[in-house]
């Protein structure tokens, strides 16, 4: 794949930022293949957790379809599929046959004559974009033999089981299936499984549980799936709840919305809710970085980019929550921001550990979807949206790779901490199993983001690590 102009673009701000022009092999003495991350076999599938936080599902008829999920992204079968037919996946936005790729089996739902439940829906292989039918179920007597009706909030379809219920199992053993199925599927197929370990949770990482794999043996437990400078206490992001209010939301106007289903524009909004929460948090971790860089004497150029990010953050929040409310069809906006899980730090061990975990990594990490999702929007509108978020985050970026450079210069012992937090990159790679691919509206799905994260950490963060510490 040929890299992306705006990688380069990355690139130069950040040797900038270190104070040098210098962007090829020779930027540093050090190896850069020492920051990238190594990607080993495939981790085998782990065993099952138990479910903690069950949440019931429904259909549209507000009555339950048979399903609930567990916090460990599973999904198990309680009873009776009542699924609505709808099957998941955004409808195919291939505009005639030109368009099409001769793979693309459909170009608009009439073609999927299959079930009077078919679909033509959007579908990427081997880095092209093409179409195929898709179809729904509502009880598995509209599945074939060895297969059941699977439904949950983006739709349903018929996937393989050896099971139909709990009472097809041992005791203590459940009809399980995990996200992250093979091509169309969205599950692996269902199956008895019982769980043999507790679900891992922060503390458990961090007291070194076992069955909380790498991460715990490592003493390594972040948190992960999050680009940028999300507020955290405790490892855990700071968020405001949602109410109705319109002095955050900045008027938005999208073409294409015709092109989405109750359900995909259901996921949309969520997600977009989902940025603008992070975005206004966004305001007081500036704030809490610009008093931790006062407060260790930093330089008036550093202290005054740090405000000036935060004022960024406040624009990206107003434009995060004015496309949400017009996914939703009301105005929406923060509540309160309950800070009082908050500390501050003023160890410059401690501030240079988030400084190249929140900015280094996470705003590099987030300029790299911004610009790539400004590339991908259907809406010229969308991709002007996301190009100023992207100048925007790299800016912010560069002011983090800066402050590291300060850091470094004024506590030169903290190099061997730096080495260390800069080579730990794979973490940022892990995403959430499952979930919806919508570029053209501004949602990448978990492969798309772990492959352009992956291009980040290999073109911008390894060789600027290297630069830095070589």
């Amino acid at each position: 794949m040929e890299r992306a102009w705006w990688l380069w673009h990355m690139k130069l701000a950040v040797f900038a930022a270190l104070g040098s022009g210098c962007v090829g092999p020779q930027a540093g003495t050090m190896d850069e293949e020492a920051f990238k991350p190594r990607l080993g076999p495939p981790e085998p599938k782990p065993a099952l957790a138990a479910c903690s936080h069950p949440q019931v599902l429904y259909n549209a008829r507000r009555g339950a379809n048979g399903y609930r999920r567990c916090k460990n992204h599973t999904l198990t079968r309680v009873g009776p599929a009542a699924c609505d037919a709808l099957p998941p996946g955004n409808v195919c936005s291939l505009t005639d046959s030109a368009q099409a790729s001769p793979s693309a089996a459909c170009l608009v739902d009439a073609d999927c004559q299959g079930s009077p439940r078919g679909r033509c829906v959007d579908f990427e292989a081997s880095g092209s974009h093409t179409c195929r039918c898709r179809h729904g179920c509502e009880t598995d007597a509209n599945c074939g033999e060895g297969s059941i009706c699977v439904c949950d909030e983006l739709g349903s379809q018929c996937i393989a089981a050896s099971c139909r219920s709990g009472d097809d199992c041992a005791p203590g053993s459940h009809c399980t299936g995990d996200l992250g199925g093979q091509e169309a599927n969205r599950y692996a197929p269902f199956e008895c499984r019982a769980p043999s370990r507790p679900e891992c949770t922060l503390a458990d990482c961090r007291a070194g549980a076992e069955w909380c794999g790498p991460q715990a043996e490592s003493g390594s437990c972040p948190l992960l799936g999050v680009p940028g400078r999300p507020l955290r206490a405790d490892d855990t992001p700071i968020l405001a709840p949602t109410m109705t209010r319109h002095d955050w939301a900045e008027p938005a106007a999208l073409a294409g919305l015709h092109l989405l289903n109750a359900t995909d524009r259901a996921v949309l909004t969520r997600h977009w809710l989902g940025l603008a929460a992070l975005e206004h948090a966004s305001v007081a971790s500036f704030a809490r970085f610009t008093l931790q860089l006062m407060a260790l004497g930093a330089p008036a150029d550093l202290v005054a980019a740090a405000q000036q990010a935060g004022l960024d953050e406040v624009r990206h929040a107003r434009l995060c929550y004015g496309v949400a409310g017009l996914l939703s069809g009301a105005p929406l906006g923060p509540a309160a921001l309950d800070l009082r899980a908050v500390t501050l730090d003023f160890d410059p061990e401690t501030v240079l550990r988030e400084v190249i975990r929140e900015a280094c990594i996470g705003e590099t990490l987030g300029a790299a979807e911004a610009f790539e999702l400004a590339d991908l929007a259907l809406d010229p509108t969308l991709a002007q949206l996301w190009r100023g978020i992207a100048e925007d985050e790299l800016r912010h970026a560069a002011l983090g790779w800066a402050t590291l450079r300060w850091l470094l210069s004024t506590h030169p012992h903290l190099a061997p901490v730096a080495a260390v937090a800069l080579s730990e990159l794979n973490s940022v790679l892990q995403v959430a199993p499952g979930g919806t691919h919508l570029p053209r509206f501004g949602l990448l799905g978990p492969q798309a983001t772990r492959n352009l994260r992956l291009r980040t950490l290999h073109a911008v963060v390894a060789p600027a690590a290297a630069a830095i510490l070589g």
